[in-house]
């Protein structure tokens, strides 16, 4: 029996983000070892766990992968824990359809109870039957307790509480209404003085969480079995596929920095089976690492475009391992660094990038594409998620090589391109249970 939660809520915007960073850096500071987790794609949340549990956090994510590789994720990680401390994602039971992709569905299949932020912003007793009503919709997911946020006084708490006796949840505390404590926009790098004022504001949530919530009674409720129990057992025969064996490692060259960092925990682990992993920096480096193989995430390259132009040394090296035959896998922010030039604002310079791709972007006449994307290439079938404000110029310049889907299959015009050996596309590629390395065999 070890603590387990999930961080549930009503609505997006309720404080999640802000409960999760407190909770994880107050146990941290009693001495406990936390594992944290985030459902569902994002790769930013994730950044903001790693700094405030300091152990990096993994994606769970019931689209992307099988629920027994789902399953085997959270034990793996969880299995040295002390804690183990997964962040919902929107409203508890929000999912691509129905209940279907949704903290609910991760809960439920992981068989660990949830603690429910509920913002009390302009409401008091009201919120007894929305708790009510989270706590007896689905009898397979446990409402372990409730902790509220945006909470005005003492006085105010009070009614809050009165709600949840008569709910019949428990009442684990709240945090106040703060001036400050709001987390900034997820569209920056997370340089190190993003950094600092990242790990100020935790420290801030972390003070409010030991003082106004009571994490004893939270870890009480909140302990049950370890490990989780499979659905199915799990072997490599449920879709967990094997890398085709090779007679020596690939050297790999992972890009890594505040303009390269959307990158899924258990893509690494795949890597590091079959390779040798070395990180290199496009923002501050100079030097390309030598390479059977560069993989350049995705990040927010456009809010460092003018240092990925002056880098003109290993602009060219990319450029010319491109040329050369070398393989190299790009994702969003890292296909946009392998453009002509790239545009970051109306009326900006577009400066030069490497040119590998006979293509450009632009951040003029940004616009949000989000979701998930199932890609089909050359008979294999990858999962993943398109987030970006960019856009190319002329998509079509280079013409896109695979189809992709939504989550309800309908297919959309994501481009994924192909020069030589270079893959580039603007879907964030999950490959934990996949051979990546089999996108360059023909």
């Amino acid at each position: 029996m070890k603590p387990q939660l999930l961080i549930g809520a009503a609505t997006s915007g309720s404080g999640k983000t802000t409960f999760t960073m407190g909770l994880l850096r107050a146990l941290k500071k009693r001495g406990l070892r936390v594992q944290p987790y985030k459902c569902g794609p994002d790769y930013i949340d994730t950044q903001f766990h790693t700094l405030a549990a300091d152990n990096e956090s993994v994606n769970l994510d019931t689209w992307m992968a099988s629920d027994t590789h789902v399953q085997h994720l959270y034990n793996k990680y969880g299995e040295k824990a002390d804690v183990c401390v997964t962040e919902g994602v929107m409203g508890l039971f929000d999912g691509f359809r129905r209940m279907e992709g949704s903290s609910a569905e991760i809960a439920k299949l992981l068989s660990i109870p949830v603690v429910l932020v509920v913002s009390a912003r302009s409401t008091a007793y009201s919120v007894a039957p929305l708790i009510y009503g989270f706590k007896h919709f689905n009898p397979a997911i446990k409402i372990a307790g409730v902790v509220f946020n945006q909470v005005s006084s003492p006085s105010h708490f009070s009614f809050l509480r009165d709600a949840c006796a008569d709910a019949g949840v428990e009442c684990l505390g709240y945090l106040p209404t703060t001036e400050g404590l709001k987390i900034p926009s997820r569209h920056l790098g997370l340089t190190l003085t993003a950094k600092r004022s990242m790990n100020t504001l935790i420290e801030q949530a972390a003070e409010l969480v030991e003082k106004y919530v009571d994490v004893d009674k939270l870890l009480s409720i909140c302990q049950c079995s370890f490990p989780c129990r499979y659905t199915l057992p799990y072997s490599s025969e449920l879709g967990v596929e094997s890398f085709t064996p090779r007679s020596k490692k690939l050297r790999i060259a992972v890009a890594r920095d505040p303009a390269f960092n959307f990158i899924y925990r258990e893509n690494i682990a795949r890597l590091e089976e079959v390779g040798d992993i070395t990180y290199f920096s496009p923002v501050y480096g100079s030097d390309l690492p030598e390479a059977d193989l560069i993989y350049l995430p995705g990040g927010y390259p456009e809010l460092f475009a003018r240092q990925l132009h002056r880098r003109k040394k290993l602009m060219d090296a990319l450029k010319a391992y491109a040329e050369g035959g070398g393989k190299i896998l790009a994702e969003c922010g890292g296909m946009m660094s392998l453009t002509r030039s790239l545009t970051a604002r109306q009326g900006g310079t577009a400066y030069a990038m490497t040119g590998v791709l006979p293509l450009d972007c632009t951040m003029v006449g940004a616009r949000l594409h989000l979701g998930y994307r199932r890609v089909a290439y050359h008979g294999m079938e990858l999962r993943g998620h398109e987030f970006h404000y960019s856009n190319v110029v002329v998509p079509d310049a280079l013409p896109s090589v695979a189809k992709q889907y939504t989550a309800k299959g309908v297919e959309v015009n994501t481009p994924l391109y192909r020069y030589k050996n270079v893959i580039a596309g603007y879907t964030h590629l999950y490959w934990g249970e996949t051979d990546i390395l089999k996108l360059w065999e023909e």
